[in-house]
């Protein structure tokens, strides 16, 4: 009876796990993924195979106001505007990038910075 019980409630998690994966989202990152999510354009846009699906999605404000940075699983970190009508343009951070410049301030890089999905 035990163990009919255990199974029971083991095999109500497999059911209720894969659904609450996606709740700690926010509403921006949640806008970021319905904007690249339907036509598989992030393949072509983050240099994924065809059979890649769209990794973890983190957004927030990071260094600069007018501009978002996103962190997508598996793709890099990229600067995001939000342009109008809805869209997302996206643009890779470097992870190489040549300082050459002796004025150059990492701290004020918003591919360098933490992100803030408040």
């Amino acid at each position: 009876m035990r163990l009919a019980g255990i199974a029971g409630l083991v095999a109500m998690l497999v059911f209720v796990l894969p659904a609450s994966a996606g709740r700690d989202e926010t509403a921006l990152e949640r806008q970021v993924r319905a904007y690249l999510e339907p036509n598989h354009g992030y393949r072509q846009m983050f240099g994924l195979p065809d059979g890649a699906h769209l990794g973890r999605v983190i957004c927030g404000r990071a260094g600069r106001p007018d501009e978002l940075t996103c962190l997508v699983t598996g793709s890099g970190r990229y600067l995001v505007t939000r342009a109008p009508h809805r869209a997302f343009y996206f643009y890779p951070c470097s992870r190489f990038q040549a300082q050459r410049d002796l004025a150059y301030n990492y701290e004020d890089d918003p591919c360098a910075d933490e992100i803030d999905r408040g």
